[in-house]
């Protein structure tokens, strides 16, 4: 009987040991997996593909291959390696900003750089800060050899932030597929089960195949539980559905109920924050309305906006808004600039950068644009009130670019009355003078400026 208890007790001491064994291997295999990892991605890092370290997420327990400098068309030989079976997500540790030159500058000189990168065939992402005074450009692929290049066409008193694209967390799961119709098919699977499951609906904040990559993309709004909602997708459209969950860093919008049409009138006034309009309900039933939005002109009420609103399942919203022609608020203006915008070989349009000096909105109906030199006189007209909420409207004190409703193509030519297009080739290494004016929904001037301009020529 002794002897069976001592070895039922060495049994149990053997199996303990093994266990033990058994849990240390288990700890230490991830960290000598990665190990290997790490040396077969040591090729990768001798093509000058700079990847900074592999791990695993805490948060959402895959593999993690994160990059100083991450580029999009690192992902695939990274995948070939790592396995199309394990999910990975690619990482950037730190967005590269450069600083070149001494803000700020004047807005028109901004304009004028810009408008001289379109010009030399120069495809970049362009902005205006107004407040700082400089120009942004942003970048896929930000090099050295590429800021000089740029500083050394626009010059060096351009004050410019080169800017590296954003790239956020993106999650590889699964082998790229051809098949595009099951792709399609998965995407409208995801679109049903977003109208039938709250969780996708609050998580999901869009989706579309992404061709080239031979997969789904899914956009995700930031959230504490990222594991829940990706097994719940793999199981709506099968765990063999090639996918790529982009996270955002920022929170879904708060959903807004309104129960009243006075309510949804009200939030539309709130989403517009201009300092001198209102609202009033011009008539109701018990599922449909309208609300009449007003400037408020010298302690008079003018309608430039209708909404039409209607009730669904207890709740209101707006169905569509219509837009009136009336004057402007303000009509201190001032064209402080322009863009100019290139489609195809010519160019659209000319596109105004206006100042709200008055202390009331600005409301600007329609731009005017003539280009002229010794020869030839072009015309063009344009809406800029259209679909947008804020079109045609500036805050008091604000600076923004006015566009047309509808891309531009054909100008006028003055001596014939001819619908031409203008050609960028033609006109480049040659000066015209470029006179825009603004207009408010009675034909009144608000603003109008004459510049001189000589389009570039193209660059290599």
């Amino acid at each position: 009987m002794e002897k069976d208890k001592f070895i039922i007790i060495i049994t149990i001491l053997i199996g303990s040991i093994v266990t033990l064994q058994a849990i240390h291997f288990a700890k230490e295999s991830p960290i000598r997996e990665l190990a290997k990892l790490e040396r077969k991605l040591d090729n990768l890092r001798e093509k000058g593909i700079s990847i900074e370290y592999v791990d695993i997420d805490d948060e959402i327990g895959y593999l993690v291959v994160a990059f100083n400098d991450m580029e999009p068309e690192y992902v695939e030989p990274v995948r070939e390696i790592v396995g199309y079976d394990r999910p990975v997500l690619f990482r950037e540790l730190e967005l590269k900003r450069v600083l070149v030159g001494e803000p700020p500058a004047s807005l028109l000189k901004i304009c004028r750089a810009i408008n001289l990168l379109i010009e030399v065939g120069y495809r970049v992402d362009s902005r205006v800060d107004v407040e700082r005074g400089l120009l942004r450009l942003i970048f896929r692929d930000l090099i050295d050899e590429e800021i000089q290049k740029i500083r050394g066409l626009v010059g060096h008193d351009v004050p410019i932030e080169f800017e590296k694209r954003e790239w956020r967390d993106q999650l590889y799961i699964g082998k790229p597929s051809l098949m595009l119709e099951a792709l399609e098919d998965a995407s409208r699977k995801l679109g049903q089960a977003k109208t039938q499951s709250k969780l996708i609906q609050n998580t999901v904040s869009g989706s579309g195949v992404d061709r080239k990559a031979g997969l789904l993309k899914i956009y995700l709004w930031e959230q504490e539980n990222y594991v829940e909602i990706i097994e719940v997708i793999r199981n709506v459209l099968e765990y063999d559905t090639p996918l790529a969950f982009v996270f955002f860093d920022y929170e879904r919008p708060e959903e807004r109920n309104f129960t009243t049409a006075e309510a949804v009138s009200e939030h539309y006034v709130n989403l517009l924050n201009l300092p001198d309009i209102g609202y009033e309900i011009v008539w109701q039933t018990e599922d449909e309305a309208e609300a009449s939005i007003y400037f408020i002109i010298e302690d008079e009420q003018v309608p430039f906006q209708k909404l039409e609103l209607y009730k669904t399942e207890g709740l209101w919203e707006w169905r569509c808004r219509r837009i009136r022609e009336v004057p402007s608020p303000s009509r201190k203006l001032e064209i402080v600039g322009y863009l100019t915008s290139v489609f195809h070989h010519g160019v659209s349009s000319i596109i105004p950068l206006v100042k709200n000096l008055g202390d009331e909105t600005a409301y600007i109906w329609s731009v005017e644009v003539e280009v002229k030199n010794s020869t030839h006189t072009l015309n063009q007209s344009y809406l800029t009130v259209g679909f947008g909420l804020l079109d045609g409207l500036i805050r008091p004190g604000e600076v923004k670019e006015v566009y047309p409703i509808m891309p531009g193509e054909y100008w006028r030519l003055e001596e014939s009355e001819e619908l031409v297009v203008f050609q960028l080739d033609s006109a480049r290494g040659k000066t015209y003078t470029i006179t825009i004016t603004l207009k408010d929904g009675e034909d009144k001037t608000l603003a109008e400026n004459t510049f001189i301009h000589t389009f570039a020529h193209r660059t290599g």
